[in-house]
């Protein structure tokens, strides 16, 4: 049954077992005598709880090799903070800062899963992000908040409880698309050029590629779309700079293989085959002179966490977390082709 936190703690609606969670981790605060609820009361109360095999962070950490028990003990232990104790004489202690910023954050996580309830999955991937020392060691275990989330949903349909996130028919009342694709216009609408006229064409080839609904407008999906675009901007520039030497370098020796290169470097790893992208940049390697290699490099790895970005985006996007990589492939070439036929007979639909 869900439940829906006071404004102490969030005022979220979560899982009975993310309830339970937290009544552990003020119990634990106040056993121990402090003040306030720390992130170690939390990972130790979250620890415990996911022992059961109804909570899907139990079974996540399980399907990762990682028993509950096991991880609780090899955490680090921490001394309490200056004024960290407590009397008997008061209130159930409240959460401090850093649990108040995971809690914010699972609202994010939420999102990215298409729940609208958190679950014991979500506060494990918010724990991992945290910059608290609970944080760090879940990280230095493996346990990133992409791992916890990208496992958590292979093992989905080993959940037998009300806790399995990645629920079914998730997508969120409300949710608007910021990304509509305009009518495509007539021939001879486009006898005057304006400069008002976005390209149907164009939004029509990115909606497969780039975020259509608002599902990424959370503190989290800012923070990744921002890396995306600066990793995007810096995979360009570097590809074009590359491009641009190897037809310099062409021109000055002559040499042809130079020329086999320049359609090598700026293949896209999302619109062809990885196999075949490994291979080209393999060429191109071998083939460039010195110090271009290094520039082929580095737009070659660029390229790779521009794209690992994208995936992420469009999987939060279409709430399908499994989505593979050759989507963007599939989806690039089957627009193009639908929009080829659309204009050779004639439908003016797109």
């Amino acid at each position: 049954m869900d439940t829906v936190l006071g404004e102490l703690w969030g005022g979220r609606r979560v899982s009975a077992a993310v309830v339970e969670a937290l009544a552990l981790a003020q119990a634990l605060a106040a056993r121990q005598g402090r003040a306030q609820v720390t992130t170690g009361h939390l990972l130790d109360a979250l620890l415990r709880v996911a022992e059961a095999p109804a909570s899907h962070a139990g079974v996540m950490l399980r399907a990762q090799g990682h028993a509950p028990d096991e991880l609780g003990r090899d955490r680090p232990r921490g001394t309490a903070a200056p004024g960290g104790v407590r009397s008997r004489a008061q209130e159930p202690p409240p959460p401090d800062p850093a649990v108040h910023e995971v809690l914010r954050d699972l609202d994010s996580w939420t999102v990215v899963t298409g729940d609208r309830r958190a679950t014991t999955l979500h506060l494990l991937a918010a724990l991992s992000r945290s910059t608290a020392a609970e944080g760090v060691f879940l990280r230095e275990a493996g346990l990133g908040s992409d791992t916890v989330l990208a496992v958590g949903a292979r093992c989905r349909g080993d959940v037998r409880g009300e806790d399995a996130a990645f629920a079914a028919g998730r997508r969120p009342e409300g949710d608007a698309t910021v990304l509509a694709i305009p009518p495509a216009p007539r021939p001879d609408d486009l006898v005057t050029r304006t400069t008002g006229r976005r390209s149907a064409s164009v939004a029509r080839l990115l909606s497969g590629q780039l975020p259509e609904s608002g599902r990424m407008n959370t503190r989290l999906g800012v923070v990744r779309v921002r890396s995306w675009v600066l990793g995007h901007a810096a995979h360009y520039l570097i590809t074009l700079a590359a491009v641009l030497l190897l037809v310099d370098e062409f021109i000055g020796t002559g040499d042809w293989t130079l020329l086999v290169c320049v359609p090598l470097v700026p293949l896209q790893l999302s619109l062809t085959p990885w196999t075949v992208w490994v291979a080209a940049r393999a060429v191109a390697l071998w083939l460039t002179p010195a110090p271009l290699p290094w520039l082929v490099l580095g737009a070659s790895l660029l390229e790779v966490l521009v794209v690992r970005d994208e995936l992420w985006m469009k999987r939060v996007d279409l709430g399908r977390p499994g989505l593979p990589l050759r989507y963007f492939r599939l989806e690039y070439w089957r627009e193009l082709r639908s929009m080829i036929e659309a204009r050779m007979f004639g439908d003016d639909e797109n």
